[in-house]
């Protein structure tokens, strides 16, 4: 009996120092658990930071995006416009050539008949000179 009460007395003794490792355990855990619920609590309000600051991003990014898509339609039209242009330049070009062609040879036409009009003009005045100098002449042998 006296080993039963000794045994006993050593298991008590056992479990009293089993419960404090036990209780020393628990409240390390629950203060783990503690540090861990604040961690949470942080990481939730970082979370919720990004969230609302994705939101703000995603709509600047969806302004650039429309500002962008606008853009690229107006060059595009440009574009268009330039190969239409470009397309049509050479025609331009070819019906101005013309165009001037024919302007010189208008021109060339004008000149010759100036050149005619100043060669009769000139024949005109040699005539002129050569009429003056015979009414000269015969005036000037009637007073003789």
């Amino acid at each position: 009996m006296k080993i039963w009460v000794i045994s006993f007395a050593g298991l008590l003794l056992f479990a009293c120092a089993n419960v404090r490792t036990l209780n020393q355990d628990l409240d390390r855990l629950h203060s783990q658990v503690n540090i861990l619920q604040r961690e949470i609590k942080s990481t939730k309000n970082q979370v919720s930071d990004m969230r609302a600051k994705n939101n703000e991003l995603k709509t600047d990014y969806s302004l650039l995006l429309d500002n962008l898509e606008s853009e690229i339609r107006i060059l595009s039209t440009n574009f268009e416009e330039h190969k239409e242009f470009l397309r049509r330049a050479p025609e331009e070009i070819y019906r101005l050539k013309e165009e001037i062609k024919s302007r010189l040879r208008l021109e060339e036409r004008r000149g010759n008949q100036e050149l005619r009009f100043m060669e009769i003009e000139y024949r005109l005045r040699a005539l002129d000179d050569k009429k003056d100098r015979q009414i000269i002449r015969i005036n000037s042998w009637s007073n003789q």
